[in-house]
């Protein structure tokens, strides 16, 4: 078990390293949360500083696993910043206390109610950014920031328009309480050769909980969201996607499964030896862009 414990630090680490140094446009701020000061970095593009603006906001949750990770790595390894450039969109990427998250898994993030903080982390945003469209708030999230995503629809529906977790199943102990007010449109983004969170479901790498397998997790969501209809299968090299249809509200639960990626963000290459702990990168999609399609989130046309 120590050992397992140690590799998992050791991926984070590595995953840490692998990120850019820099990230134009990031802000630092604090939020005074339930006697607490919390933190968080945001990106605002510039038309969505006008009132009359009509942007979305997109929560972007961090792994968890070491003291040193923060939302300004996940917006950094998964090039963010430069993706939101092109596109009207409010970003914010908010640190977990002691890099983790509370995300329904038990022993995981120190019973910190992180609910409670992305409630307040989103209204302190539409408070300060009238231009925020409050029917279009988005999370997503790498790892134990894509369970928290997971809790937020469990949880938030009302609040969260869609979620698109990261090299995350459904945690077995979220799936048995577990219960969106309301249908939730769900992308997965996954590894088939993750080394940290197994593919076919069972323990994550450290004991951090044990997980549905990808196929469990997207029938789970197929359920949820009332799928009526069969879900259908498309392959193109390395990727696969599976899709239900005929879901309440029109909403989508889509699964994207790369037979060529392990335990990182698709598109954003890391150091080359990060694959003997946590799988390969995969190249086959750009993880960061995806989610924004998936998001209705397009690129400005016309103008800078």
């Amino acid at each position: 078990m120590r050992a397992r414990r140690a590799a998992w630090a050791l991926a984070g680490a590595l995953m840490l390293a692998a990120a850019p140094a820099t990230a134009q446009g990031l802000e630092a701020r604090t939020l005074p949360v339930a006697g607490t000061t919390r933190s968080y970095m945001l990106y605002v593009s510039p038309a969505c500083r006008l009132p009359r603006a009509r942007c979305p906001l997109v929560l972007g949750f961090h792994g968890g696993g070491l003291r040193a990770v923060s939302g300004r790595q996940l917006a950094q390894s998964g090039d963010f910043v430069a993706a939101a450039a092109r596109r009207d969109v409010v970003m914010a990427f908010p640190d977990a206390i002691a890099s983790n998250w509370n995300d329904g898994r038990p022993g995981i993030g120190g019973g910190v109610d992180d609910v409670g903080f992305v409630r307040a982390l989103i209204a302190a945003i539409q408070a300060e950014l009238p231009g925020v469209d409050r029917a279009r708030t988005y999370a997503t999230g790498m790892s134990n920031g894509g369970h928290l995503s997971f809790r937020l629809a469990c949880e938030m529906a009302g609040s969260i328009t869609a979620i698109a977790p990261v090299a995350a199943t459904l945690s077995v102990a979220l799936s048995q309480r577990c219960a969106p007010v309301q249908p939730v449109p769900v992308l997965n983004i996954l590894g088939e050769q993750d080394r940290v969170s197994p593919y076919g479901g069972g323990e994550i790498m450290g004991g951090r909980g044990m997980v549905l397998s990808a196929a469990q997790t997207l029938a789970f969501w197929g359920r949820a969201n009332r799928c009526t209809g069969a879900v259908s299968e498309t392959r193109a090299g390395p990727v696969t996607t599976r899709r239900y249809s005929r879901c309440a509200g029109g909403v989508e639960v889509r699964q994207i499964s790369l037979a060529d990626g392990g335990h990182s963000w698709p598109g954003h290459p890391g150091a080359r030896f990060l694959a003997r702990l946590v799988g390969p990168t995969s190249m086959s999609i750009d993880a960061t862009a995806t989610i924004f399609d998936f998001f209705g989130i397009a690129e400005r046309k016309g103008r800078p």
